[in-house]
């Protein structure tokens, strides 16, 4: 079978990640061999070379010239789920970097932690063809309510809290103190403009980073509260036994998330 090259799309970290595994699908199904090539993505950076995906991963498989392929989707299904962690297990490898910003990051979270994720800034103003009301950010109060139940379960437990929205933080700090461990260089947003398409002095090899490792956290954490984002649902890819409390689905009846809540 020919090499192929699967390219990036213009999406944010994560959904652009989940293309390039439901492309990896079709062509490991197909029995083509493969390399990533994210050298137009939002996360590229001069300073870190030309392909994004090797600022974070390892490729696939040994680089050789190839045709482009077409991009594939799966759908939202348990099945999809199951085949996403498939191919994270088969052909996603951190490079060593990578792996030392995240041992380095667990290492700051003694023992077993609540993983909470709450998306922000431009979830708030998206047209509806873009986010629908169900997927619109849950209150914060809400959030707060939900980690606190937990916690009455789990006192010793802290919390690794992922988040594009720095006034979200500044919340949860003043509502749990110094249970709450965070990325503390990382890039959040005072107002409604996404971190991922905006804020365009920062850099793009660290936009990509700080995403990637609050995904492998939230991963790592012992039960998820999340809304309706991609970098949630991505952790619960990495990890299918992880379980949740889905807020935009209790409280707006967002059912597009679900196919990934059920453990595998």
């Amino acid at each position: 079978m020919a090499h192929k090259i699967i390219a990036n799309t213009d999406a944010g970290f994560f959904s652009n990640f989940r293309t390039t595994l439901s492309t990896m699908k079709w062509l490991d199904a197909d029995g083509h061999t493969f390399n990533v090539d994210w050298s137009t993505s939002l996360y590229n950076d001069p300073e870190k070379g030309d392909n994004a995906w090797e600022y974070y991963f390892e490729q696939p498989h040994p680089k050789s010239p190839g045709e482009y392929s077409i991009l594939k989707y799966m759908r939202r299904t348990p099945a999809a789920k199951k085949a996403y962690y498939e191919m994270i297990a088969k052909y996603v490898h951190l490079n060593e970097n990578t792996k030392e910003t995240l041992l380095s990051t667990m290492d700051k979270v003694a023992g077993d932690y609540l993983g909470v994720h709450i998306r922000q800034t431009d979830k708030n103003t998206a047209s509806k063809e873009v986010e629908p009301i169900e997927g619109r950010p849950i209150p914060l109060d809400k959030y707060v309510q939900e980690i606190e139940l937990y916690l009455k379960k789990y006192p010793k437990q802290n919390i690794w809290l992922a988040t594009d929205c720095k006034k979200s933080l500044d919340y949860m700090i003043e509502k749990f103190s110094d249970r709450v461990f965070y990325q503390k260089d990382s890039l959040r947003s005072e107002t409604f403009e996404p971190v991922h398409a905006g804020h365009k002095s920062y850099s793009g090899y660290k936009k990509g980073l700080d995403v990637l490792i609050d995904c492998l956290m939230l991963s790592n954490s012992k039960y998820l509260i999340k809304g309706s984002s991609s970098v949630a649902v991505c952790a619960m890819l990495f990890k299918p036994k992880l379980t949740c409390s889905d807020l935009n689905f209790r409280y707006n009846n967002d059912q597009r998330e679900q196919w990934v809540v059920k453990p595998v």
